[in-house]
């Protein structure tokens, strides 16, 4: 799925391997330049009560926590064959500051 008409946000990178863009008012999405691993905290976004995290090109549930205002997302463990890209993962992160 494109993520069009998105734009830089105010923090465009987190370490050396996520980057961000934003779309609407409080949707961020962090891009992983590699695999993040079987978890993926972000310090930059911080979470609310009706926060939502999804992967972009993979249907299941994406389990999240907030851990001290940082989003810790429980990395899929998927097949290569299950992988919604070889380049670049995309975490879409609705209702966040």
């Amino acid at each position: 799925e494109a993520i069009y008409g998105t734009r830089r946000w105010r923090t465009t990178e987190e370490g050396e391997f996520v980057r961000y863009t934003s779309k609407g008012e409080n949707t961020v999405y962090a891009i992983c330049l590699e695999w993040p691993g079987k978890e993926l905290r972000l310090e930059a976004p911080k979470p609310a009560s009706n926060t939502e995290v999804r992967m972009l090109g993979y249907g299941g549930d994406i389990e999240w926590l907030n851990d001290n205002d940082e989003i810790v997302i429980r990395v899929p463990q998927l097949t290569v064959d299950e992988l919604p890209c070889q380049h670049a993962y995309v975490f879409e992160l609705k209702n966040v500051e």
